[in-house]
């Protein structure tokens, strides 16, 4: 494996966690942090997709951990089932991300209020996103 895989890996699994400080920081920039009663359930949902890739990443180093120790076929094809399922489940995200991004623009609020709410939404998508990159980086790095 080339060392600068394994530091683009490296950086995408810190970005995860760069990316939900950012959220946090985004969302205490308001002084009232409330959300459209509108969007409240969509944004629920949106965070809990986000969260079952960070939940993937973590089953996906145990298991890499492994192919490294054994470099059994049986379980690189473990790691890469893992890194598909992440994919896909990034790709779920995304799809809420878009679909609260056009409710937000449809709402009728002060502009402040989209924007802020807007940004947040991207931001939270962009944690599965980094999530995805580090899989794809896991992918490079088992590459034959």
């Amino acid at each position: 494996m080339d060392k600068f895989q394994l530091f683009r890996y490296l950086r995408e699994q810190d970005q995860v966690l760069d990316s939900v400080e950012d959220t946090l920081d985004w969302i205490s920039y308001r002084t009232e942090p409330r959300f459209p009663e509108a969007i409240q359930k969509d944004l629920v949902n949106l965070v809990d997709a986000v969260i079952d890739p960070i939940e993937e990443l973590n089953r996906m180093v145990i298991e890499a951990r492994k192919y490294f120790e054994t470099f059994s076929e049986k379980q690189r094809s473990v790691v890469k089932e893992i890194i598909r399922n992440l994919r896909k489940q990034e790709h779920e995200a995304d799809g809420l991300e878009d679909l609260l991004k056009e409710k937000i623009f449809h709402m009728e609020t002060d502009g402040v209020t989209v924007f802020h709410t807007v940004r947040l939404v991207e931001y939270v998508g962009s944690i599965a996103d980094h999530a995805e990159n580090a899989g794809d980086m896991m992918r490079a790095m088992m590459a034959r």
